[in-house]
């Protein structure tokens, strides 16, 4: 019988079911969560840096942040402020600019200042490694960068202090680095130093506590506050009030494991120690952060301490939901979102007795001390140094967060020691409360978006854990559970960041990647091609704005800024002379020929067709879309004046202290006070460079009404509605040939005015920073002028009465200006070299004017000495620096070198010399005498 072979038959592959996929797959998942954890632990910490930077990433690359739109993360005070501290920065690192002095601020500064609130941060560099056209990318990557960070150092906080287990520590070191605090708050960078280091510094504590191990907790708590003094300055209120929750929460045997004697004097004798060796280091921040606010900023506000509420404790309740964007402006509440989860973990924490009683009590309890902290006004004022914030409320909330988080990282790794019950029960209070706080009659009402998601996370969460407790033995089945956990956190953290984004560009706007990157590609070419053919020392100013610190960003001296760090004199004397200043900004909205030429600005920026400047300029340079004019008027930073200048003033008089002073403050007119202050120059009374117009009339249309308060008059829509408009018309006479000046003094400013002249282009006025000086130009014979200003907002418009001002028109006498400034430029200094912060030079002193004023704001950091010789200066028309010299021909060195600078340096030597002491006494002592 023959062998006959079987028909081979076709292979086919079994199938595999959903199922089998999905346990491969979390397999996979598994094995390199075992494989970070067991063979190579650092990973574990790669994990807790990446998820959190990559779902950061991929939130801003749905609202369409470039390269994944034409979005950038500019926004709020990023926008408007830090970018071009940024570009200062990396100028100073690449470029001239000076890390001591600045004069692209409010006619110049100290930068030390403005470093340690924008820039300490070590991470800002990232901007110095990319373009300069690439600055928004840099920015972007920062946010990444800090985000994962945050997780980064959570993530080793949990596994060093309580040895998380791996999936928990990465659930939890992403919803710290994504809490609602992390998303909102992220375009205030500076800030975020303290975000990450703080878990670092927590740790540190605890070792310090119970290990005397000293050297993570000084270090990180240095570095905290060298990288942001204020968020630091909040950062050691936390560690003030935290070490003796922290020390009280554990058991007496686990608080001193090695039986030390009178263990509580010492342990905080050790924290008070190590926490003073580490502000000594951070002296090289703190007292030069001292001296800059020293220029007004302690008075910048007057702050309420009264013992009020800020907001009920159940409208907070809102803010630990899902999509609770409230907003960043004044009204808004503290940002204390941190996870669905996390809202669920709390009351198991609670509840959860494998966790001691004390540590419970101790936890919750500090945790109800920073949010009542947030309610209670006094305490929140002390929270903020003492000064009412501007805007972004509660910037310490991270705090509060990170101590939520933890207890729910403490709760869910003791999860299976909570009966099944404890989970369900929760989740009914939880749904319950949401649906009592929204449908009853309390102040605050959530949307339903907002409940309907919280309720559907809160539901989620229950059936997960729930599951987790019903399988305690199938531990394949229970890591499949985990894994989906932390996948639905992070689903519910990307949508929370998501919405939150797209509320904060809704609130308060975003800013394209082209608005910023054009606008300065557009002017730095010809601003460049200046200062390339123009070496001296001088400065310059632009009409049109981007923003109040476009200097900064383009590189040039102004008298434009906006900065925390304000210097307030400077800024009352900038408004004093015409310019609109106020508060912590200044900006040049308008020219003026006397202004310009006594602050030495040289040239003035426009765009071609324009014509908003004096005639007495000529045309330097255009490239056919940008004109600069040249202003061969302008004076020297410092020139010889009578000595009759400093029996004037500006500020108000102080009728408790008189003094001999003549205050102007009085003359509302700024053409009056530029007429007073040319005069006292020369040594006479007054010179009428600017001559009152009189002879204008002003009419009101039918839906314009206006009434008198104090010396202003409002100007109102009467029966407001919402798109309803009014308009002033003023028909200004002709003006002989000369130029025409207009100025409308007023200190209340309201949105939704603008004003024309002669029937050109629309300028906002009267809003914010428009109110200065108006060029009007010439009105020729036999013609009028015409001037209307249309009121859009409800609230209308202030300016000064018409009999509290000679004239709101003046005219400008171009011989008697031009006989002046020559008189002023033959006393001027001469510079023969400059950096950004030192000047060299001589000055012919003439007889009759032996006073020197520069335009220099007033500032004890500036050393002169002439012919040799160290001189004394002082204050002048309450702003600037002066001092006396006698006639004749002078050398003189102008330098800035603040004492205060070499003692920060001397006190973080003595700080980093302490802690080198005390490593090597601790290495010498290890090494040959303890067994």
């Amino acid at each position: 019988m023959s062998n006959q072979c079987e028909p081979t038959s076709i292979l086919v592959p079994p199938k595999v079911s959903v199922i089998a996929k999905m346990n491969a797959f979390f397999h996979r998942l598994k094995i390199h969560f075992i494989f970070a954890n067991r063979r190579h632990p650092a990973l574990l910490y790669l994990w807790c840096f990446l998820i959190p930077a990559c779902l950061m990433t991929f939130m801003h690359a749905v609202i369409g942040v470039f390269p994944f739109g034409e979005m950038s993360v500019l926004t709020l005070d990023l926008n408007a402020q830090y970018v071009f501290f940024f570009e200062a920065l990396r100028e100073w690192v690449w470029g001239d600019n000076s890390i001591l002095y600045s004069f692209a601020r409010s006619l110049g500064g100290e930068f030390v200042g403005i470093y340690a609130y924008y820039l300490a941060s070590p991470l800002s560099y990232i901007v110095v490694l990319f373009p300069r056209a690439w600055i928004t990318e840099a920015l972007y990557l920062m946010f990444v960068i800090k985000c994962g960070l945050c997780g980064l150092t959570f993530g080793f906080f949990l596994r060093n202090k309580d040895k998380t287990k791996p999936l928990w520590t990465i659930l939890f070191s992403t919803m710290y680095a994504l809490i609602g605090y992390a998303t909102i708050m992220q375009h205030n960078t500076m800030w975020f130093d303290n975000m990450y280091l703080l878990p670092l510094i927590v740790l540190g504590l605890y070792e310090l506590m119970l290990h005397k191990r000293y050297k993570l907790y000084t270090i990180c708590l240095a570095v905290a506050i060298l990288s942001n003094f204020y968020i630091g300055y909040m950062t050691c209120i936390f560690i003030l009030i935290y070490s003796f929750f922290l020390y009280f929460s554990l058991s007496p045997q686990r608080r001193n494991p090695k039986g030390e004697k009178a263990h509580f004097l010492r342990a905080f004798m050790r924290i008070g120690l190590f926490s003073i060796i580490a502000v000594l280091i951070a002296c090289l921040i703190i007292l030069p952060a001292y001296y800059a606010l020293s220029f007004g900023k302690t008075e910048f506000s007057k702050p309420d301490y009264s013992l009020s509420s800020r907001f009920a404790l159940v409208d907070i309740f809102k803010q630990f939901l899902f999509c609770s964007y409230d907003t960043v402006r004044p009204e808004g509440l503290p940002i204390v979102y941190c996870g669905i989860l996390t809202l669920m973990a709390i009351p198991l924490y609670m509840a959860c007795k494998r966790i001691r009683i004390r540590e419970r009590l101790c936890h919750f309890l500090f945790a109800l001390v920073l949010l009542c902290g947030m309610s209670v006004n006094t305490i929140d004022m002390i929270w903020h140094g003492f000064q009412a914030p501007n805007w972004l409320n509660y910037r310490y909330s991270f705090m509060l967060c990170f101590i939520l988080v933890y207890m729910a990282a403490r709760s869910i790794s003791h999860l299976y020691a909570i009966p099944r019950k404890t989970i369900v029960y929760i989740a009914t209070s939880l749904i319950l409360l949401i649906a009592l706080v929204t449908y009853q009659q309390y102040k605050m009402v959530l949307d339903t978006f907002t409940t309907l998601f919280s309720v559907a996370f809160i539901l989620a969460y229950t059936v997960l854990l729930y599951k987790l407790l019903s399988v305690p033995t199938q531990k394949k089945v229970r890591k499949h559970l985990k894994i989906i956990l932390v996948m639905v956190v992070c689903i519910e953290l990307t949508l929370n960041g998501i919405y939150d984004l797209i509320q904060l560009w809704y609130d308060v706007g975003m800013s394209s990647r082209a608005s910023y990157t054009d606008y300065l590609k557009e002017w730095r070419p010809i601003i460049a091609e200046v200062q390339d053919e123009d070496t001296d020392f001088y400065r310059m100013e632009k009409l049109p704005y981007r923003r109040m610190n476009d200097p900064s960003a383009l590189y040039f001296r102004g008298v434009t800024a906006s900065t925390s760090t304000l210097h307030a004199d400077t800024i009352a004397f900038l408004e004093y002379m015409g310019i609109s200043a106020d508060s912590h900004w200044s900006e040049y909205a308008g020219s003026s020929p006397v202004t310009d030429s006594v602050l030495g600005i040289r040239y003035v920026m426009d765009y071609t067709g324009n014509t908003r400047v004096s005639r007495t300029y000529t045309l330097y340079k255009t490239d056919g879309s940008h004109d600069i004019y040249l202003n061969s008027n302008a004076l020297p930073i410092a020139f010889c004046v009578s000595n009759q200048l400093n029996q004037l003033s500006f500020t108000p008089q102080d009728y408790q202290n008189p003094d001999e002073r003549k205050h102007i403050d009085d003359v509302y007119s700024v053409f009056e006070r530029m007429n007073i202050l040319l005069g006292t120059m020369l040594g006479i009374e007054k010179v009428e460079v600017y001559q009152p117009l009189t002879g204008f009339t002003m009419e009101e249309d039918s839906n314009l009404s206006s009434y008198g308060t104090g010396y202003h008059k409002r100007y109102y829509i009467r029966g407001f509605q919402e798109g309803d408009q009014a308009t002033l018309t003023i028909t200004i006479p002709e003006s002989n040939g000369k130029e025409v000046y207009a100025h409308f003094p007023s200190q209340h400013m309201r949105d939704g005015t603008s004003l024309t002249i002669n029937g050109g282009a629309s300028t906002p006025w009267f809003n914010n920073s428009y109110y200065g000086t108006l060029y009007v130009g010439e009105i020729d014979e036999g013609t009028k002028g015409t001037m209307s200003i249309t009121v859009a907002g409800e609230d209308g418009f202030y300016m000064a009465k018409e009999d509290e001002v000679e004239s709101y028109f003046y005219m400008l006498d171009e011989s008697l200006y031009q006989s002046v400034f020559e008189t002023l430029k033959e006393g001027g200094f001469s510079i023969s070299s400059y950096t950004e912060s030192s000047f060299e030079g001589t000055i012919n002193v003439p007889e009759y004017r032996t006073t020197v004023m520069t335009t220099l704001p007033y500032d004890q950091g500036w050393k002169i000495t002439v012919d040799g010789k160290a001189i004394e200066t002082y204050e002048t028309l309450d702003a600037l620096l002066a001092f006396d010299l006698t006639p004749g021909t002078h050398s003189i060195n102008m330098t800035y070198k603040p004492d205060i600078y070499p003692t920060a340096l001397k006190l973080c030597l003595v700080g980093c010399g302490m802690l080198a002491f005390i490593m090597a006494a601790e290495f010498v002592y290890r090494k040959h005498f303890q067994k």
